[in-house]
């Protein structure tokens, strides 16, 4: 039996509420006897359960819970002493949620020919069925689901279910070779031996090259639909509930009901609103009416525009001399859009032509022109310079060279300026090359709190080598004022500790100093935070401010997770803002139009300061301080910001003669956007 067969529309048209993915599981106890023994070593451990393979065994510490979800046979080879222990879903949930997991896996696996595992970097599983959507002799289209079990907590209150979403995996039937035999360029394509990963340069290569761009781009489409995608959900959902009721998952648990529910829950778990969005201030404080954010930034002008009243502005463009005529048109735009809007009214275009289209071409240009008089250089590229690798690229070389005097870069490939989209296109163009000169588009609407409040975002990137970067950014303060520091990438976490220390305590001994007060520091983080880094690093920076009142805040933000929020059951998008408390440490918030994805929110249960709803707000507001769009990022530019820090330095660290001290010179400016 396929996946789709499940899935097969059948639901009426009655608009509904909001949906969460969420089936809460009702079970006839909520209390079972399991054991208990002391763990002694990996070796140990990964020998218990080969030997014992109608065991579930589960580790919390330096405990580990066992359990035989069909039989009371007794354990082998346990090699310790063990003994009964009393558990409750209140005291225990997460066993009794790995009982609902292991549960519903073997209902999965009851049905032949999926593809079933469980996703290496996350906690949910994956199922994957057998129908090809897409017809094609190349390339096959799956329809998959991912699941992963959830309690929730509300005092002394918690619910146990399931959440279950879908998307699309692709898959490659032809090989390199046939890539090959077919004229289609491979080369620099991901794989390994004979197998092309079915990746997004990939597919676009193929469909391209094979003339199937609207055939695959229309079908792709229409089952990534609000609507298909909840029907989907809803349907396997159903499915898996049916199949799970009156099941035992233990002895005498069983379960007992499963039900999907529209919010809002009973007894008030997974409560909802709506964040509002913030006002946005303009010139003197005058607060925007209405209106595209553009327009409002050309009526009320830039919040920062005293700064550059009479300045001029000296703008270097390097371009290969073939696109000259076309980059023309395109700077007389911008200066008109820079002049109109963001009050540049002294702004000066110098062109640098350049006779090739190499790194060797852009090089000669960029050191024909001196450095000396100019405060941004704006690089004209093509995409196929944005393929090369980092050490062959005009682009990170002339970015690399110019940070190094001092001088913010901005690019823009040619292909984006023939375009049809190009007063949009103009209008973010401008915007970034505002930011990058040190100004401040607008500010938004402040919320004075009780206690003085500092937002110190880290965020990531993984290096080629597959490894975790980190990326410590700049302090805001409540307002979404953007303290000047350092972001220091790192290769790995052998030294991030401390490096977190050194940069919290040099700065925040300065911010806090003149505070006699209680002060808040929230962590905005891009992973769940950890005793050897961020909660260390805080100890001690807490010990050296010499017994200053600190309240503390952990908050690990990001969209890896696996629920899914719906409005009419797809048929309308959920309003921006819209915030759910999922548990007494967590939420989520929709960002996104047109997107059933939310941006999830845990505080951290060491922290203390706990307010979940002023942590949301917080976030979502910051998500409005972006300067590389009109529109709210997807994420709060204190966890965005970190993470292009990151990034960016990671590639520029490839270029020869590149120094890190060199972003010193224009930290003050938003360089990484």
């Amino acid at each position: 039996m396929l996946i789709t067969e499940y899935l097969i529309i059948g639901e009426g048209d009655i608009l509904s509420g909001m949906f969460i993915n969420f089936c809460e599981c009702e079970l006839n106890t909520e209390k079972a006897i399991i054991h208990k023994t002391e763990f002694i070593d990996k070796d140990w451990f990964k020998s218990l359960r080969d030997t014992n393979p109608n065991f579930t065994f589960y580790r919390e510490g330096n405990s580990v819970y066992f359990w035989n979800p069909i039989s009371d046979d007794a354990v082998k080879n346990i090699g310790a002493e063990y003994i009964p222990v009393d558990i409750s879903l209140f005291t225990h949930p997460k066993i009794f949620s790995r009982m609902l997991e292991d549960k519903i896996i073997t209902i999965f696996r009851g049905v032949s020919k999926y593809n079933i595992f469980r996703n290496k970097y996350s906690n949910t599983w994956e199922i994957v069925g057998n129908e090809n959507l897409f017809e094609d002799v190349g390339l096959e289209v799956f329809r998959a689901v991912n699941f992963n079990t959830y309690y929730s907590s509300n005092g002394e209150k918690t619910i146990l279910g399931f959440c279950l979403s879908t998307k699309l995996k692709n898959h490659f039937k032809w090989g390199k070779q046939d890539f090959i035999n077919n004229g289609i360029a491979c080369a620099d394509l991901a794989g390994k031996d004979n197998i092309i990963f079915a990746n997004k340069a990939a597919i676009k290569r193929y469909i391209e090259a094979r003339g199937l761009e609207k055939q695959y781009n229309t079908k792709i489409s229409t089952e990534n639909e609000l609507e298909k995608e909840f029907q989907v959900i809803k349907k396997t959902m159903k499915w898996v509930s049916n199949k799970l009721v009156n099941t035992q998952l233990y002895k005498d648990v069983i379960v007992e009901q499963c039900e999907l529910k529209y919010l809002p829950f009973d007894e008030n778990m997974m409560q909802y609103s709506i964040i509002p969005r913030p006002k946005r201030y303009y010139l003197n404080d005058i607060e925007g009416v209405g209106g595209r954010y553009d327009e409002q930034l050309k009526k009320f002008h830039p919040y920062s525009s005293a700064i550059f009243r009479g300045k001029r502005i000296n703008i270097f463009v390097l371009t290969p001399r073939i696109y000259e005529g076309t980059v023309s048109d395109l700077l007389k735009k911008l200066k008109n859009n820079l002049s109109d809007v963001f009050q540049l009214n002294q702004l000066n275009f110098e062109l640098g032509l350049i006779e090739g289209v190499n790194l060797s071409d852009y090089e000669k240009a960029m050191y024909d022109r001196k450095f000396n008089n100019i405060d941004l250089a704006l690089i004209v590229v093509s995409e196929t310079h944005w393929s090369l690798p980092v050490e062959k690229s005009p682009y990170y070389f002339c970015k690399a060279k110019y940070i190094g005097q001092g001088i913010p870069t901005q690019v823009v490939q040619i292909e984006k300026i023939k375009s049809s989209n190009l007063e949009y296109i103009v209008r973010n163009l401008s915007l970034s090359i505002y930011a990058k000169l040190g100004g401040t588009p607008w500010g938004i609407e402040k919320t004075e709190h009780l206690k003085k409040e500092f937002i110190i975002g880290i965020g990531s990137t993984v290096n080629e080598q597959k490894k975790t970067v980190m990326g410590i950014a700049n302090i805001f303060d409540f307002t979404g004022k953007y303290f000047v520091g350092e972001c220091v990438p790192l290769s790995g976490f052998d030294d991030y500790a401390d490096k977190l220390e050194e940069l919290l305590y040099e700065q925040l001994k300065e911010l806090i100093g003149e505070y006699s007060d209680e002060v808040r520091l929230i962590f905005h983080i891009f992973k769940s935070p950890s005793n050897r880094y961020e909660l260390k690093a805080l100890s001690n920076v807490i010990n050296r401010l010499n017994g200053k009142e600190i309240k503390y805040a952990f908050v690990h933000v990001g969209y890896g997770h696996n629920f899914r929020l719906f409005n009419n059951d797809g048929k309308e998008n959920v309003n921006k803002g819209f915030y759910i408390n999922i548990s007494e440490n967590e939420a989520l918030i929709s960002f996104v139009d047109k997107s059933s994805v939310p941006l999830r929110i845990t505080v951290d249960k060491r922290s203390n300061f706990i307010d979940v709803y002023h942590l949301a707000k917080q976030i979502y507001w910051f998500s409005h301080l972006s300067c590389r769009s009109y529109m709210p990022a997807k994420k709060s530019v204190s966890i965005l910001y970190p993470s292009l820090m990151a990034r960016m330095t990671e590639k520029l660290k490839k270029i020869d003669g590149w120094d890190y001290d060199a972003l010193k010179t224009v930290g003050e400016k938003l360089w990484f956007i």
